[in-house]
């Protein structure tokens, strides 16, 4: 079942049993072997990457040095070679990804990176390191402008980027009460007004973001409970179907954020949050694997929430409001408070704008929602718009946690292109979700079935 304990959630043991079964039956033969090294050394082909890649800034590297720091990334941003490259084979013969479409002559490999927690808390441990993100984003760089990495529209990856830049830093803060054993130090929850902290600048005359937030008409219980509420996310996970409360709650549940299917409206991201907990019993949600009831799909409407993201990267000054930035019925299916209940809960809606600003607009613009009408009282979602990439807006740029060359890495970014093709129409339809998902979405048929004989077998094993 989901958990919504934000210590049982980040356990050792149980992020193992998330991906590869050989990442926990190594564990459960030999508990003393550092599982993290093990999944580092996988991930670049190499022992002690950490000290042999990033010993000094980017400079001139060969052609497999590139590959490696390239692939410290692609897991956590849901990245991969183009299928007709080289560097395809390569990635699924030494670092880790996995092949899920291919032709009779091996010409054509479409390959993806599954959800894996502790792929991500590995690769997080090598960019900590002051010259791991320049090191990194140097290698995509090169790769995206010479056409052998898609990476999607350009907004969407600096989001992703200055995503996961912010939570490190975020988890870097946490000092966990409980062994250090039991946990990894890039896989723990943090709480929603931290990683805010860490990602958006405090507006002028502001101490921080979230002293802002307080600021705006919406400072009551609800805002308190969103702003104590946990993320839990190091990596990214492709969405292969509609967003529902269930896969929200499931994505926190192995520790990912979720990249929105194809033209979903109004959103790109969404960030999951455990909102902080309420006198009573925990929240009874619904299994991992299988469809919930209507009474789970409540409990998840009361107790989860998220930051929901929209990216641009316009070449001129352009004009967003909150309507292209709502999180409503359309996008997250449920997600709204059934007419004559009362909305207990707050969700924020960013716009991050990388582009340039309008004539005396602000870098960022923080407002209730609100309309005609939908009176203050019954407002349910805070709005930000955030405009161009630098320190008046990002964390990143003004404090000294992320190197200035990866600072300039990024800048590059927004403007890198290259000619790709994948020879793709459509995704494969065959992939199913199960611990090792490369997108998240609906079950088929036959999985559903597999998983409900092996849970009536167990149960008649134990009897």
């Amino acid at each position: 079942m989901c958990v919504s304990d934000v210590n049982e959630v980040a356990r050792v043991e149980r992020l193992l049993k998330f991906g590869r079964p050989g990442w926990w039956a190594i564990y459960h033969h030999y508990p003393k072997k550092n599982m993290l090294e093990l999944a580092a050394a996988k991930l670049t082909g190499m022992q002690h990457p950490s000290d042999r890649l990033f010993r000094t800034l980017p400079q001139p590297v060969d052609d497999k040095t590139k590959l490696r720091l390239f692939a410290i990334l692609a897991p956590r941003l849901a990245i991969t070679a183009g299928p007709y490259t080289r560097e395809a084979a390569e990635t699924v013969a030494s670092h880790l990804a996995i092949v899920v479409n291919a032709d009779h002559h091996g010409h054509f490999l479409e390959t993806v990176y599954p959800s894996e927690p502790i792929v991500a808390a590995a690769a997080a441990s090598l960019t900590e390191r002051p010259t791991g993100w320049p090191n990194t984003l140097s290698a995509l760089t090169s790769y995206i402008q010479t056409g052998i990495v898609h990476a999607g529209f350009r907004g969407e990856l600096l989001t992703k980027i200055l995503c996961l830049m912010a939570v490190d830093e975020s988890m870097s803060q946490v000092v966990h009460e409980s062994s250090r054993e039991s946990y990894w130090k890039y896989a723990l929850p943090v709480k929603v007004s931290v990683f805010l902290d860490n990602l958006i600048t405090a507006p002028p005359n502001f101490n921080s973001f979230s002293d802002a937030i307080r600021a705006t008409p919406i400072h009551d219980e609800r805002l308190n409970r969103f702003l104590d509420g946990h993320i839990f996310f190091n990596h990214f996970l492709r969405m292969e179907e509609n967003l529902t409360l269930p896969l929200i709650v499931q994505a926190w549940n192995r520790g990912a954020a979720l990249m929105c299917k194809n033209n979903t409206p109004l959103i790109d991201h969404v960030i999951p949050i455990m909102l902080a907990s309420t006198p009573g019993s925990p929240p009874n949600f619904g299994p991992l694997y299988d469809d919930w009831t209507e009474e789970q799909v409540e409990e998840a409407r009361q107790n989860i929430s998220y930051i929901v993201i929209n990216s641009k990267n316009y070449t001129d000054p352009q004009n967003w409001t909150a309507t292209y930035i709502t999180a409503n019925n359309s996008n997250i299916m449920d997600c709204e408070t059934p007419l004559g209940q009362t909305n207990n809960k707050l969700w924020m809606t960013i716009m991050q704008e990388y582009g340039p600003r309008q004539r005396d607009e602000e870098h960022i613009t923080i407002f209730p929602s609100r309309g005609s009408k939908k009176p203050l009282e019954d407002t349910t979602q805070l709005h930000v718009i955030l405009k161009e990439l630098g320190d008046q807006t990002y964390t990143a740029f003004q404090k000294s946690y992320i190197h200035p060359l990866a600072q300039l890495y990024l800048q590059n970014l927004c403007v890198a292109s290259g000619n790709y093709h994948d020879g793709i129409d459509n995704k494969p339809n065959s992939i199913r979700r199960d611990n090792i998902p490369v997108m998240l979405g609906d079950y088929t048929t036959k999985s559903k079935e597999t998983w409900r004989m092996f849970r009536q077998n167990s149960m008649q094993v134990d009897e």
